[in-house]
């Protein structure tokens, strides 16, 4: 992730896999994955955002470029949704200690990131 100034804000590097047996490899591949990475990134600042995806399988390597506007919120402006359109929601133990993507508080939360909320449908 780099600024307009090119100047390097994140660095991050992180193999993601899936396996599938032999029986469901043909559904398998045509599944969606959702992946986040927390960043911090300054407020009210346009930042690149690079990715460079390889297959480690076949050596393949594909990449995309995304612009970003870090949205800059005064006092009392930010604010919560109470409404979360997800796949899933999970309680987290108590006692777990350990950040994992999705977790909001005690619960562990699936965005459905392709679901648009109208007329109380998904």
């Amino acid at each position: 992730m780099t600024s307009l100034q090119n100047r390097i804000l994140a660095e991050f590097e992180h193999t993601i896999s899936a396996e599938y047996t032999d029986e469901i490899f043909e559904q398998g591949k045509n599944k969606r994955s959702i992946y986040q990475k927390i960043v911090a990134l300054p407020p009210g600042q346009r930042v690149r955002l690079d990715l460079i995806l390889k297959d480690l399988n076949g050596n393949n390597i594909g990449t995309t470029t995304y612009g970003i506007l870090v949205p800059k919120y005064e006092g009392a402006d930010l604010q919560a949704s109470s409404v979360i359109l997800a796949n899933r929601i999970d309680p987290i133990p108590p006692n777990y200690e350990n950040l994992e993507q999705f977790v909001i508080g005690d619960m562990k939360v699936q965005p459905s990131v392709k679901c648009e909320y109208y007329d109380g449908r998904c």
